[in-house]
């Protein structure tokens, strides 16, 4: 589960006064309180970055498993995302929206906002955000990004989406995500640059 800020801060801040307090009972014979040891307050990004590492280490993701509804690592990332799509209603295996929707949560603790468009699907993603001027779109890759696939060759219904984990220097990205190729398999691959632009043409949304 994730930390609430204040309580994190206060076990990172007690975890350290007590590593301290052996250190100084060492090298010292004068009985100290752990209360007369005065450590800086760790700093909100600092919370926010272990906040993020704690959801993480919790919930990691096998390529090549289908995670059905019944998995705990499925039927906790809706619990984190408030099952957004209504798919842990509906029992459906772990979808590619949700799992995106996920992974801008932990990566970037950014809750994405959504309008009234119906539906969500993933290919439909950059041109719901860029109608309601909500994120902006990118024609070329960033990290961090959802990749819209969104292309009649496709050969997908709906499209897909995936979050882009990193971009190479040729132009290539590498992916995670959920419901490749089918029934809830996770996923992580590198799309060569012709096949993302021509192939799946993939639009990009920054969310941050």
């Amino acid at each position: 589960m994730t930390w609430p800020t204040k309580k994190l801060g206060e076990l990172i801040e007690g975890f350290f006064k007590s590593l301290v307090l052996l250190f100084v009972r060492k090298e010292s014979k004068t009985p100290i309180e752990i209360d007369e040891i005065k450590l800086p307050k760790p700093t909100t990004d600092e919370v926010k970055e272990t906040t993020i590492e704690v959801v993480e280490q919790i919930l990691q993701f096998v390529k090549g498993t289908a995670y059905l509804v019944d998995n705990p690592n499925v039927k906790k990332l809706r619990e984190l995302i408030g099952d957004e799509f209504g798919l842990g209603k509906s029992c459906d295996y772990l979808n590619c929206t949700e799992y995106v929707q996920f992974r801008v949560k932990q990566k970037l603790d950014i809750d994405i906002k959504w309008p009234q468009d119906r539906p969500r699907h993933g290919g439909l993603w950059a041109s719901i955000f860029e109608k309601n001027n909500l994120y902006k779109i990118l024609e070329e890759p960033q990290i961090n990004c959802a990749a819209s696939f969104a292309s009649p060759t496709f050969n997908v219904p709906y499209g897909h989406v995936a979050f882009v984990e990193e971009v190479m220097p040729d132009g290539s990205i590498k992916v995670s995500e959920a419901n490749w190729p089918k029934n809830g398999i996770y996923n992580e691959r590198t799309i060569g640059k012709e096949k993302w632009q021509n192939t799946y043409g993939a639009k990009f949304i920054d969310f941050s």
